[in-house]
């Protein structure tokens, strides 16, 4: 088991990544069933953000929210996966999901956070990087994230590895069996 005082964040696994949707990740399937493991198995907090882009959102998420086309989205798209609905969740409308002051929060109050979830190369890394400018220790578990493509999503478990002071990329099975 994880040691309990480590927050276990979940990035953006909502239904618009799910398959079928509007935005359906490649190999999301395997990384839904190894984040449900984790959060079945891990006995700290848990805490889920959900990727919520609004038109005048700041920096470059404006822009990316007012080129989607609303009716291209269900209304549940912002939902989490089946699965997950359960977890406390919540809204973000920037890539890092610490920049949200309850995830913030959470985090410092546990000290070190395993991150999961999607995009690998995208939110799941730029909340790595807050994570570490904040001096938490930060694990990523490679099996519960991913990418849009298999490129992306390695180069950015490659580039988080070199920060191997700061930063662990650990196994599912490394993670439970050390603790991050």
């Amino acid at each position: 088991m994880a040691k309990p005082d480590r927050l276990l964040l979940v990035i953006d696994l909502q239904v618009v990544v799910a398959p079928g949707g509007p935005w359906e990740l490649p190999a999301i399937e395997p990384v839904v069933d190894a984040v449900t493991w984790l959060v079945d198995h891990h006995d700290g907090p848990v805490l889920a953000s959900r990727h919520v882009p609004v038109p005048d959102s700041p920096g470059t998420l404006g822009p990316f929210a007012r080129q989607d086309d609303p009716t291209e989205l269900t209304a549940n798209a912002a939902e989490l996966v089946p699965g997950l609905q359960h977890l406390t969740s919540v809204d973000k409308s920037s890539y890092s999901a610490f920049r949200c002051a309850e995830v913030r929060e959470a985090a410092q109050r546990a000290g070190s956070v395993i991150v999961c979830g999607v995009e690998t190369d995208c939110c799941v890394m730029a909340t790595v990087y807050d994570l570490l400018d904040a001096g938490l220790r930060t694990t990523v578990v490679p099996e519960a994230t991913t990418g849009p493509d298999p490129v992306s999503h390695d180069g950015a478990l490659r580039t988080m590895a070199r920060l191997s002071e700061l930063v662990q990329v650990r196994s599912l099975a490394d993670v439970f069996a050390v603790g991050p």
